[in-house]
């Protein structure tokens, strides 16, 4: 390394559609990992508000990054870990926020 280069904090607006582009790109890399090429998922504008509250806007994308997919990413893992479903029972999913916690709806 030559040298270190610091960055301004991210605005919380900037923040927040890096957020969205995270989710999108989390929960598409989930459906093509299942096979799940018809799933609709729809995703609630407080699940991206509260992963901004989890971030440091001082470290960035990387942190939204690690947040995201620490809340989100397990929620989706138990949801999908529901003894009795299979993959093929799922043509929705559903991601929102009931206070601190992620909630995923599969129908």
């Amino acid at each position: 390394i030559d040298r270190v280069v610091l960055f301004a904090p991210l605005a919380p607006a900037a923040l927040r559609a890096i957020i969205g582009r995270i989710l999108l790109r989390l929960l598409a890399g989930f459906q093509a990992r299942q096979g799940l090429h018809q799933l609709i998922v729809q995703v609630d504008a407080e699940l991206v508000d509260l992963v901004l509250s989890r971030c440091d806007p001082q470290f960035g994308a990387r942190d939204a990054e690690r947040q995201a997919e620490r809340l989100v990413g397990k929620a989706v893992a138990d949801a999908f870990l529901h003894p009795g479903r299979t993959w093929r029972d799922v043509g929705r999913i559903w991601l929102g926020v009931d206070g601190p916690d992620v909630v995923v709806r599969i129908d």
